[in-house]
């Protein structure tokens, strides 16, 4: 509304200039038409000066009055004080003077400024009565823009007004349409607020036959639907938690048994060659043997009891000993050498569980190895080391590497990047690891291979004798 008002009193202030335009034009015209040259010393009329003649017809037209010669210098003003103090150059507009003289535009406008003061200025040639343009006649209407401001604060004011009205009128509307609504939805409100998780839910009853009412009725249909559809989510859910166990459970089964087959393969194969010691082959074997199979014996316990996976118990355990213990398992991998860099302390004592943390080495170790191409040479490396009160121990292999696409759901379960196994394998390591407030973490280089870091919480330490 207030671009539609500015344009239309725009188109009333160019208007009334044009009229004073033209008004000043005829009265100068009927003095100076005669004049073959006007210059700034001109007197005739009555007049003592061409000032004089500008300051009468400015008073009487409400204007300001300016002449310029063919040069676009000043002639003659009717209000000399504002070229006196340097407010306007003596020179007339370059873009006004190119539209008159080149262009031969008939009448020009245009928006100019003094300072701040932003004002409209018309320019059009005077012509003596030979036909030629002598002069440039400029009115420059400062009058515009403090009318324009003032009726833009009068129009803002009754809109503000009217607003106002209107918005009480809405309001009042509002509160009489909402005390009309608030019995119905107060009741259907109360009617929902009885449905809650693990309680039936209840219909509503509504007498009415009105928007409500329909929502009534489709609500109670929903109801129907809805006990039916958690009674098939309920089997749903079982059945996923099912599988989800069993894969969890067919992964830490399976997970021993590779390096357990080469254990037994490899003590075949002492014994058929006569190795020597072996007495002390047999006895090694024998307990790595008896504490894997506890362990798969814990876990298919808790899978034919129905229960998760087997609940976590913590114990002092020497994570050197379980590391040496994991090695025995996998020492004898076709084309895999396994490097070990060991602390300068024989024992390091934390607190996890054993089985747990055998899984962790177990998993990093293997999935390694199976990293590591076909025909390649293998380099398992271990590094352990102790910083302030951690533990942290590195798996780093000279395998294919993790693509920077798949890295971020490693430890998510179900993923995998083998074309085999249930990717169960890193996700289980994280949450036994964490179990334990530790952290697991990883790096990794296309073609290089990856290096896996975790660390766990040290309860204390026993020095190697002599060090």
């Amino acid at each position: 509304m207030a671009y539609i008002t500015i344009g239309q009193y725009q188109a009333k202030h160019y208007e009334n200039i044009k009229e004073k335009l033209n008004s000043v034009y005829i009265e100068l015209e009927s003095n100076l038409s005669m004049e073959k040259y006007i210059s700034p010393d001109w007197k005739g009329n009555g007049y003592s000066s061409l000032n004089e003649l500008l300051v009468k017809l400015s008073n009487v037209f409400n204007t300001d009055i300016n002449l310029y010669n063919l040069s676009g210098f000043l002639i003659s003003t009717s209000r000399q004080e504002i070229f006196d103090r340097d407010l306007t150059s003596e020179r007339i507009n370059n873009m006004a003077l190119y539209n008159l003289e080149h262009r031969k535009i008939s009448e020009y406008y245009q928006t100019e400024k003094i300072g701040n003061l932003q004002y409209l200025s018309a320019y059009i040639p005077f012509f003596n009565t030979d036909n030629k343009v002598i002069a440039y006649l400029n009115l420059p209407y400062f009058r515009m823009q403090s009318v324009l401001a003032k009726e833009i604060s009068n129009l803002i004011v009754a809109v503000i007004n009217f607003t106002l009205l209107l918005i009480i009128i809405t309001m009042s509307l509002a509160v009489f349409i909402s005390g009309r609504l608030t019995s119905p939805l107060d009741m259907l409100s109360k009617g929902l607020a009885t449905v809650g998780v693990g309680k039936k839910s209840e219909q509503l009853t509504y007498a009415g036959n009105d928007e409500i009412g329909d929502l009534v009725k489709q609500y109670n249909r929903m109801v129907d639907e809805i006990e039916e559809s958690t009674h098939k989510l309920a089997n749903s859910e079982r059945e996923y938690a099912w599988r989800e166990m069993a894969k969890q459970i067919a992964h830490e089964i399976k997970n021993p048994l590779t390096p357990m087959k080469l254990n037994i393969q490899q003590l075949f194969k002492s014994w058929n060659d006569k190795v020597p010691g072996f007495d002390k082959t047999i006895d090694r074997f024998t307990k790595n043997q008896i504490e894997y199979i506890d362990n798969l014996s814990s876990i298919a316990s808790a899978f034919s009891a129905f229960a998760k996976m087997p609940v976590s118990n913590p114990v002092e355990v020497d994570i050197l000993e379980q590391i040496r213990i994991t090695l025995e398992l996998f020492k004898n991998t076709d084309n895999v050498t396994f490097r070990v860099h060991w602390p300068q302390e024989s024992k390091i004592i934390i607190y996890a569980d054993k089985e747990q943390l055998n899984g962790v080495f177990s998993n990093l170790i293997k999935n390694g190895i199976q990293s590591i191409p076909p025909g390649h040479n293998g380099l398992i490396m271990l590094k352990i080391e102790v910083k302030s009160d951690k533990v942290v121990v590195s798996v780093s292999d000279n395998g294919t590497g993790i693509p920077e696409s798949l890295r971020k759901n490693l430890f998510t379960p179900n993923f995998t990047t083998k074309s085999s196994g249930m990717g169960l394998g890193l996700s289980i390591a994280k949450k036994y690891i964490e179990s334990a407030n530790g952290r697991i973490w990883f790096e990794s280089e296309v073609g290089k291979g990856s290096l896996f870091y975790f660390e766990l919480p040290v309860l204390y330490t026993v020095e190697k004798p002599g060090a």
